[in-house]
């Protein structure tokens, strides 16, 4: 399944991306109580790993992503090595609009039960996390 969000931000794209490749950036717009477990506190290049725990209808839930992809101030990917889901890809786009950012985040995943449970189920908790995420992004950069 693939869904897109986006949000313009009233910041430059390096504030953005530099807060959006940090440790305290995305503890600050991940909507669940996260307990950060291991990773850089600022991201560079393909090959990181980041980990960290959080609680899911409170059950214990611990999310592993590497960096596969990078590019300065305009892109990076992860993908999930480890969680809830069976496949995870997470591209940020970042796009300078005069000066704000334009923030896109374009997922594909799947939960791994089929299409159907995709869309009854796993497309709705996920479009609730990132509206959450984008609203607490905007929060945290605008003030």
């Amino acid at each position: 399944m693939k869904l897109e969000f986006q949000s313009e931000i009233n910041q430059p794209v390096d504030r953005v991306f530099q807060f959006c490749t940090s440790k305290s950036g995305f503890l600050a717009h991940f909507p669940f109580s996260t307990k950060w477990i291991s990773g850089p506190d600022g991201w560079n290049g393909p090959g990181e790993t980041l980990s960290f725990s959080f609680q899911l209808f409170g059950i214990p839930v611990r999310y592993t992503a590497e960096i596969t992809e990078f590019e300065k101030n305009a892109r990076f990917v992860d993908v999930m090595r480890k969680g809830p889901y069976k496949f995870f890809r997470h591209e940020h786009i970042f796009t300078q609009m005069g000066d704000k950012t334009l923030y896109t985040d374009r997922l594909e995943f799947s939960g791994g039960f089929g299409d159907m449970a995709d869309t009854l189920i796993s497309a709705p908790l996920t479009r609730r996390v990132f509206k959450k995420r984008h609203e607490l992004l905007k929060q945290a950069l605008e003030g």
